[in-house]
C-alpha cells in the first residue's frame, strides 16, 4: 500500500510541476502594437480606443517584461455586430463581413521577433465576445466599451498562446 501511495504522490507532484511550467509564459522583452491593418476601416476615436485598450490589456497580461524577444501584436480586423442580439452586421466602416449573430471579433497575429529582426514564431489569434460584453447598447460609449472588452480578451489569449 505504501508503494501505491508513493507512486500516486510522485505522479501528482509531476503533474503539479508540469502545470506550473505551462502556466509561465515565454519571456517577452518589448511589446509593439501594429494596427496598420485596420487603418482603412477604422479611424479617429475608435482606432485610438482600440490602441489604448490593447496597450492596457497587454501590459496587464505581460507585467514582468525584461530580456527577451519583442512581441509584435498585430490586429488586422475588428468586426462589431450592429448591436447586442441584432443578427445584423455593420460591414464597411466596422471591418466588414462576419458577425450575423451579435458577436464581436478581433483578429490578427502574434509575432515574436529576435535579434536582427529574425522571426522566432508567428501565430494567428482570433477572439470573440458577445456584443453585450460592452454593457448597455444604448450608451454613447458602447462601441468604445466593446472594443475594450475585445482588447482584454485579446491580451488574455495572447498570454495563453505564448505560454
Amino acid at each position: 500500500m505504501t508503494t501505491r501511495r508513493a507512486l500516486l504522490a510522485s505522479m501528482l507532484g509531476m503533474a503539479a510541476l508540469g502545470g506550473t511550467a505551462q502556466a509561465q509564459s515565454r519571456p517577452v522583452g518589448d511589446i509593439r502594437i501594429d494596427l496598420s491593418g485596420l487603418r482603412g476601416d477604422w479611424s479617429g476615436p475608435l482606432l485610438r480606443a482600440i490602441d489604448a485598450s490593447l496597450r492596457r490589456a497587454l501590459d496587464s497580461a505581460f507585467p514582468n517584461r525584461g530580456a527577451g524577444p519583442t512581441l509584435v501584436v498585430s490586429v488586422d480586423r475588428v468586426t462589431l455586430a450592429m448591436f447586442a442580439g441584432s443578427g445584423y452586421n455593420h460591414g464597411g466602416a466596422r471591418g466588414g463581413g462576419g458577425s450575423n449573430d451579435g458577436t464581436d471579433y478581433m483578429e490578427g497575429r502574434l509575432t515574436l521577433v529576435g535579434r536582427n529582426n529574425a522571426i522566432i514564431s508567428q501565430q494567428p489569434l482570433l477572439v470573440s465576445q458577445m456584443a453585450a460584453a460592452g454593457g448597455s447598447w444604448w450608451s454613447d460609449d458602447n462601441d468604445t466599451r466593446r472594443v475594450a472588452a475585445l482588447a482584454n480578451a485579446y491580451g488574455y489569449w495572447a498570454r495563453r498562446q505564448l505560454a
